[in-house]
């Protein structure tokens, strides 16, 4: 018997498994290229896409690159300094500089 459409579109376990690897040093948006250049394409044979990616992640619910690195205890610049109550420093402004007509 033939394979339904859904069948034959399905996410190969591999590609999950691989996705799943990759999110432990990249986010989303590097995967697709990655994959593309190990010549990996989806269900239906084109080129994976950021989105089928994202798709990919949310639907076998795999962490998030950010989500990985808050569970080893990395945090981003506000994070730490929400924690320790800290302020971030603000860049110091630059006085404007005004036009001239080249005279």
């Amino acid at each position: 018997m033939p394979q339904s459409a859904w069948e034959q579109r399905k996410t190969e376990p591999e590609l999950v498994r691989a996705i799943d690897e990759l999110l432990d040093d990249y986010p989303d948006y590097k995967l697709a290229e990655i994959l593309g250049k190990r010549g990996v394409t989806s269900g239906t044979g084109l080129p994976l896409s950021l989105a089928l990616v994202t798709r990919i992640r949310i639907t076998y619910h795999l962490p998030t690159r950010w989500t990985r690195l808050r569970k080893e205890g990395k945090l981003s610049a506000p994070e730490i300094a929400n924690e320790t109550g800290s302020q971030q420093r603000e860049s110091p402004s630059v006085p404007p500089v005004r036009a001239t007509d080249g005279a």
